[in-house]
């Protein structure tokens, strides 16, 4: 019973490092104002003014725009482009999982700096395809109602959409064929084969695809600062890009703890929320 412990003492001090020192720190400096120069004990008081600051509430705001946006498309299309490949051939299959898994294997920044080029205002080929129309250019980084579509759309095609795909289809590659063939030499039709074997099968693998675009929306912040920088005034700053500017542009930490400690309780909440409202459907 002893040697149990001893193999999961390495585990056990690496996650109370890495993740619960953490969160109690974060806690302790909420309740300073602080930007490690100067420090002075203030109570809950980051709290309420966290609450009362209008920017804080635009970024709470935007962050359940990019929400809404992401978690289904990042779920689902991922899901779909697996299914379309399940009936192809072994070829067909390898070729598509090496066309969306390409964008993973390059950088973020790459990736960003790239779809920033293709929509520039004034030398972006998507502009110079309108202008070819006879239209003119759109400032689609400076108007809230196209950057914020356009980012949600970067990061779920260039970041999630290859490798969750390729989760999914290691999922029904890993479905043994005498399955369907035993379920339609018992007359079951397409539709009945898809709801009792394959969705039974593939759920669990769409609820941690889904926990995952859940917590990946509510902590991405790269993107919205090589793209817009978070504005246009504020209007695609997202919860965990408006941490970043409280601490490192600000210098106020105690402040930046206090959002962080909301951050991080949120993304709890919602991923424990979701795992309820799966157990519920099993």
């Amino acid at each position: 019973m002893k040697s149990r412990y001893l193999f999961l003492a390495p585990i056990g001090a690496a996650f109370i490092l890495a993740i619960v020192a953490p969160v109690v720190l974060m806690g302790v400096y909420s309740l300073y104002d602080t930007n490690f120069i100067f420090t002075r004990f203030v109570g809950l008081k980051n709290y309420a003014d966290m609450l009362r600051d209008p920017r804080f509430l635009q970024a709470a705001g935007n962050t359940a725009l990019f929400l809404v946006l992401m978690v289904p498309v990042g779920t689902f299309l991922p899901l779909w482009a697996a299914l379309t490949a399940h009936g192809m051939s072994q070829r067909s299959r390898n070729l598509i999982r090496f066309g969306l898994y390409l964008p993973v294997l390059a950088s973020g920044i790459v990736m960003a700096g790239t779809w920033r080029m293709l929509f520039d205002y004034r030398k972006g080929l998507v502009n110079w395809l309108i202008g070819l129309a006879g239209l003119g250019p759109v400032a689609w980084w400076m108007r809230r109602e196209s950057a914020i579509p356009l980012i949600s759309g970067i990061v779920v095609m260039s970041v999630w959409l290859g490798g969750l795909s390729a989760m999914y289809m290691a999922v029904l590659n890993s479905i043994p064929n005498e399955l369907y063939e035993a379920a339609r030499v018992d007359g079951a039709s397409s539709g009945q084969i898809q709801h009792h074997i394959l969705a039974p099968i593939i759920a669990p693998t769409i609820g941690f695809a889904m926990l995952g675009s859940i917590v990946n929306t509510l902590t991405f912040w790269e993107h919205i600062f090589l793209l817009t920088g978070g504005g246009p005034d504020g209007g695609t700053t997202t919860l965990a890009f408006h941490v970043f500017n409280s601490a490192f542009n600000q210098s106020r930490y105690g402040a930046a703890s206090a959002q962080s400690l909301v951050l991080f309780l949120l993304t709890l909440g919602l991923a424990l929320g979701r795992e309820k409202i799966q157990r519920s459907f099993v």
